[in-house]
């Protein structure tokens, strides 16, 4: 004899929902934060500081334009902030001992005291700033958005 308690049906299995999974790609897009980001806003960064295309201490200079941050690319806040660029030759950037931003540095903050006084206090005013956390994405579209402006 067979049980048919109508009291007490049987019970009816749930439907699993399928999870999508995402991408390593497709979650760091998501993430405004992300080294995807932070990777696109240095390209655009980049971009904008050497828009020139000469070097800013020396216009005749020869070789590969290098864009440098006057306060270390380590502060996040202040990584992408144009005021804290300049494009300067490999020369003027690395390798002259006389004036440089990395071998001669005193020389070079000099320079800038006398040639870029705006970038020169922007840069003493902010070397300690640590504010809000960096939304590289947005960085990314407004530096663009600029790029496509000029």
């Amino acid at each position: 004899m067979t049980d048919c308690n109508p009291a007490h049906p049987k019970p009816v299995k749930k439907k699993k929902k399928l999870k999508v999974k995402k991408s390593k790609l497709q979650k760091s897009k998501e993430n405004p934060r992300s080294g995807f980001w932070e990777r696109k806003a240095n390209e655009q960064w980049r971009k904008m500081i050497k828009l020139d295309g000469r070097c800013a201490i020396n216009k005749n200079c020869a070789g590969g334009l290098e864009a440098h941050h006057l306060i270390t690319r380590a502060n996040k806040p202040m990584k992408h902030e144009l005021m804290n660029g300049i494009a300067l030759c490999s020369k003027h950037h690395k390798w002259d001992r006389e004036l440089s931003a990395h071998t001669g540095p005193v020389a070079f903050s000099e320079w800038l005291r006398i040639n870029k006084p705006h970038q020169y206090e922007f840069a003493l005013k902010n070397r300690f700033y640590t504010g809000e956390k960096a939304n590289y994405q947005e960085r990314y579209e407004n530096i663009k958005q600029l790029l496509e402006d000029k």
